[in-house]
């Protein structure tokens, strides 16, 4: 029997909005604890899909992380709407450095560019893109990375996801 997008989409798939391949990654880990499937909505960023969940057309069950988003603080994390941990599946970015720069010099980089994230300016600038800046050490980007690597790592094994 042939099944249509939409007879799918409203009988076992959720939708599941996304922006960034990251989420996308995190969207089949919640599919897979869960046990539904998914029909993914792609949206051009998090401030794109915010005017529909607010509005009331969209209903978001809640966000991929460990702490509520300041953006969006009335929304629940998905662990607080499902009772299943998802771990932070949020996307970041970060700013390397060549090979061989010095600690010092990468640490006074990251000191200068925490405390701009932090000021009201950016934060203003960076909510309106849907997002927050944060900051962090030289330390704090490699953790993130090598977390990444092993959480969407098996992620993407484990769908057998390939490069054309």
């Amino acid at each position: 029997m042939k099944t249509s997008r939409f007879s799918l989409a409203r009988t076992n798939l959720l939708r599941a909005a996304a922006c960034a391949v990251a989420a996308c990654l995190a969207a089949e880990i919640f599919a897979g604890r869960a046990g539904v499937g998914l029909l993914h909505v792609p949206y051009n960023s998090v401030s794109a899909a915010l005017p529909f969940i607010r509005g009331g057309r969209v209903k978001a069950l809640g966000v991929v992380a460990e702490q509520r988003s300041p953006l969006v603080p009335e929304m629940p994390t998905l662990k607080e709407a499902t009772g299943l941990s998802f771990g932070d599946a949020v996307s970041w970015s970060g700013l390397m450095a060549p090979a061989g720069t010095p600690l010092a010099l990468r640490e006074k980089i990251a000191r200068a560019v925490t405390r701009a994230m932090r000021s009201s300016q950016a934060r203003e600038l960076l909510a309106r893109q849907g997002t927050v800046g944060l900051g962090g050490t030289p330390d704090d980007l490699s953790k993130a990375i090598a977390e990444d690597s092993r959480r969407y790592g098996q992620v993407i094994k484990a769908l057998d996801i390939r490069l054309d």
